[in-house]
């Protein structure tokens, strides 16, 4: 990460914050999309804000079942 603010803020968040905005930043299909979600991460972090905004959560994970309401939004998203 070139930008040194937004690496000691990336590095002040916990690791379940790190991985969701990895998860948002991978999540879009389109390349385009991905790039621009890296340049956000960056300027959210510096604004303050530690998580995504607005994201549903990681559904990747293995490690914890998707929660009732994750599950309904995901639904919706499909239909």
């Amino acid at each position: 990460m070139a930008d040194k603010k937004a690496l000691t803020l990336w590095e002040d968040i916990t690791p379940l914050a790190r991985n969701e905005w990895i998860c948002w930043t991978i999540a879009p299909k389109r390349l385009e999309t991905r790039t621009e979600h890296v340049k956000r991460v960056v300027s959210e972090l510096k604004d303050g804000m530690r998580r995504p905004c607005c994201w549903i959560g990681c559904t990747h994970r293995k490690d914890k079942e998707i929660s009732p309401s994750v599950r309904w939004a995901l639904s919706r998203k499909r239909a």
